[in-house]
């Protein structure tokens, strides 16, 4: 008998111990809650804009920030850079006719305004679906802003184009998925028209 008091009381230490740990780790805070900051930056693949072959890149790198405004929804701001080498040819319109190799050296920053609705609060509150949200969070978000390309045409002949900076409207919607592996330290993927491109994966970090 007292062989199984005393494995019950071991048995009850390691599981509060354990429960400790997980509270300490995670606490009872949520993935997403109202007033949350949160500060994330990923690679953004599928980059949009040009066409033809590049002769060099740099992944886009996207900086974001959001502020829980209410219990579903976050907004904030974003910033993203961006180069490469564009290269392509065409065929003169006067006599010989020759084909011409033209390079674009090409860079480019984004900025502007980045809203997310997070859906798990959402459909637990309105549904009782009683999804666990503590460490997941799934969105639909949503960017607007202006990019600002600045590049450079060189061509085979020897011409030098145009040196300049040439403002882009981007918008459009997506969808993400945020995992947290503490309740301060996660993983995201997104998909969707973002800032530079339609795959983005990162970081992110709460405040």
């Amino acid at each position: 008998m007292k062989k199984y008091v005393l494995l019950l009381l071991v048995c009850l230490v390691i599981t509060t111990v354990a429960r400790a740990q997980r509270e300490k780790a995670y606490g009872d805070d949520k993935a997403f809650e109202k007033s949350d900051i949160l500060l994330a930056a990923g690679a953004s693949f599928g980059y949009f804009g040009f066409y033809g072959s590049y002769t060099s890149a740099s992944i886009p790198v996207i900086v974001a920030v959001e502020y829980g405004l209410v219990k579903y929804v976050s907004l904030g701001g974003f910033v993203s850079y961006q180069s490469y080498a564009y290269s392509d040819t065409y065929q003169e319109t006067i006599p010989p006719y020759n084909n011409v190799l033209y390079d674009y050296v090409y860079s480019a920053i984004s900025m502007g305004l980045k809203g997310s609705f997070h859906v798990f609060p959402y459909l637990n509150d309105k549904f009782q679906t009683e999804i666990d949200d503590s460490r997941m969070d799934a969105y639909l978000t949503a960017y607007a802003g202006v990019s600002l390309h600045s590049y450079r045409e060189l061509t085979s002949t020897g011409y030098t184009g145009y040196d300049k900076l040439v403002p882009r409207y981007i918008a459009g919607p997506g969808a993400g998925f945020r995992y947290m592996f503490i309740n301060r330290f996660g993983a995201f993927a997104e998909a969707g028209v973002g800032a530079v491109g339609f795959t983005t994966i990162g970081v992110v970090y709460k405040l």
